[in-house]
């Protein structure tokens, strides 16, 4: 998913007029990585103008709420999205899309969800506020809230065993 570096700029863009100059911007200090959020009226023009753009980047797309969201990004050939929740019929369409698609987390239930498990996500996006633990497993305490989100990766041997 990660290409050149691993720094992923995470962009919410009110004006897609800007767009052209921000990532170039973003390319000329080497960043090559986006995850364009879908949270303005704009998010999609913008993001299809960098796709349409002269410039090489590796785009994925954030906030991800929708079958409408997830056609949209494979309309443009986009591997990959991010979703703030576990909607198993997001997941299910990801899959038949054939997108890497990263579900938000914000309990052991949705972790342990059947669609994650049959998908086999290597990875999980834990949600800010709110706290996960188990009695065999990994803890993440609240701390996480300040940082309005937190990756971790999790094989699904270590999701099975800590429950």
């Amino acid at each position: 998913m990660l290409i050149n570096n691993k720094i992923i700029a995470v962009l919410t863009i009110n004006d897609s007029t800007k767009s052209l100059d921000l990532i170039k911007c973003l390319k000329n200090v080497g960043i090559s990585n986006l995850d364009i959020r879908l949270r303005t009226n704009e998010s999609k023009k913008a993001i299809e103008t960098i796709v349409n753009s002269n410039y090489d980047f590796n785009i994925g797309v954030g906030t991800v709420v929708s079958a409408d969201d997830l056609a949209f990004i494979n309309s443009l050939k986009i591997k990959y999205a991010f979703s703030p929740h576990t909607d198993e019929k997001i997941i299910r369409l990801s899959n038949k899309y054939n997108i890497e698609f990263i579900p938000g987390v914000s309990t052991l239930s949705d972790i342990n969800s059947s669609s994650l498990i049959d998908s086999l996500f290597p990875i999980l996006k834990i949600l800010w506020g709110h706290q996960l633990e188990s009695g065999r497993g990994f803890f993440l305490s609240n701390f996480l809230s300040m940082l309005g989100g937190f990756w971790i990766n999790l094989s699904i041997e270590s999701i099975t065993s800590s429950i």
